[in-house]
């Protein structure tokens, strides 16, 4: 049995906790927390907000949807098994289950983000009735704990349409919707990657609606990150008069690289950012590694490059992890003109097959490390309370 810690225990005490050393997987038990318990909002010293992203079709075999179980596929092999998390199932050395889609799962998620420090999730947008979102978004939005971690949403090129934009304006109206710079609503576009990107039909149009129609809600005006961060970048900011640069995830095709160069190459591009002019929302990498995806390819992704498999950067240790966020937030405060959001984005929270993840292990002798070496640096100062805005 796992050691189940106290609510006085865990008052003063870190995400470490500890578990039996068996071969089958033991859950970390929860922090403790009550239902409707808010984030930290009333604060002493103010920090940047952090946030991580959250990629929602780890859903199985949904009806109509083979997404889940193509990633299921992906991490099947034994090699992989040590990216499960906490909610996943070792079915066999080839086979595993990675099924978020329950409210119990997300409630935990919750729980372990909140006592992490992590201030918003930035939710991948789907369609409204597809499993991701089901299993996603709209869990959270379900859920008794979903107060103790704000959220953001991450527009893709075919959630953009007029239905998606009054679901944006509708998450802007709930309390727990992000906001940041004064209260306004924090998005994410996932590209265009140029002004001529045909995924992305009249994104001006649709940019003007978002903004037209928060404001007649009365919502302030939307703070727009553009996720994309390499060539055209600044042209497509100026374009559509988005208000920061950013990407989803960064990696510069290094061949078995240690994670210490990832971690680098992406604080060089921050200020590679900001020397455009623009201003940035600094993107902290937990990791890159698709070598699961590159032996058993998912049909939404193109051919992979012939080296491929060499090109993958080691696993971070907490300790790394950890001092690649502490060196984002840092850079915030060093940057306030830049930075203006005073917001970090980690990718990921869950993209196990591609190597960034945050959320707790399946395995004892893993747990919550990371979680672990990321809150003591977030519990070094408070996220700003609404009333700051």
């Amino acid at each position: 049995m796992p050691f189940i810690p106290t609510r006085s225990w865990l008052a003063g005490t870190a995400l470490s906790l500890a578990f039996c050393s068996a071969r089958a997987p033991v859950r970390p038990p929860l922090p403790a927390s009550s239902p409707g318990h808010t984030s930290t909002t009333e604060h002493a010293s103010a920090r940047p907000i952090v946030g991580a992203i959250r990629w929602d079709a780890w859903t199985g075999d949904a009806p109509g949807h083979d997404v889940g179980l193509q990633v299921e596929h992906s991490l099947g092999p034994k090699k992989w098994h040590e990216r499960l998390p906490f909610f996943a199932e070792e079915v066999s050395d080839t086979e595993v289950r990675v099924r978020a889609n329950t409210q119990s799962v997300m409630d935990r998620e919750i729980a372990y983000a909140r006592a992490a420090g992590i201030d918003y999730w930035a939710f991948v947008m789907y369609a409204q009735d597809d499993p991701a979102t089901t299993g996603g978004v709209d869990l959270y939005l379900r859920s008794e704990r979903r107060q103790g971690v704000r959220f953001a949403m991450i527009v893709q090129p075919y959630t953009f349409a007029d239905g998606d934009i009054a679901r944006l304006v509708g998450y802007f109206a709930l309390s727990e919707y992000e906001t940041v710079a004064g209260g306004r609503p924090l998005v994410f576009l996932l590209g265009p990657e140029s002004k001529r990107d045909p995924a992305w039909h009249d994104v001006q149009g649709s940019v003007h609606k978002l903004r037209e129609r928060a404001a007649a809600a009365g919502s302030k005006a939307p703070y727009l990150v553009h996720l994309w961060g390499w060539s055209h970048a600044k042209e497509v900011v100026d374009w559509l008069g988005l208000d920061a640069m950013s990407a989803y995830s960064l990696n510069f095709d290094d061949e078995a690289a240690p994670y210490a160069t990832l971690a680098t190459k992406a604080q060089e591009k921050w200020d590679e950012w900001r020397s455009t002019g623009a201003r940035v929302v600094p993107l902290v990498m937990a990791g890159w590694d698709r070598r699961p995806r590159v032996e058993h390819p998912v049909s939404w992704e193109g051919p992979n490059k012939p080296n491929a498999l060499s090109l993958y950067y080691a696993a971070p240790t907490p300790a790394e992890l950890a001092t690649h966020l502490e060196t984002a937030i840092e850079w915030c405060q060093r940057h306030p003109e830049s930075a203006d959001a005073q917001a970090v984005l980690v990718y990921a929270w869950n993209e196990f097959d591609e190597g960034g993840w945050l959320a707790p292990s399946l395995w004892p002798q893993i747990g919550t490390q990371r979680l672990d070496a990321i809150h003591r640096v977030l519990a070094t100062g408070e996220r700003p309370s609404r009333a700051d805005f």
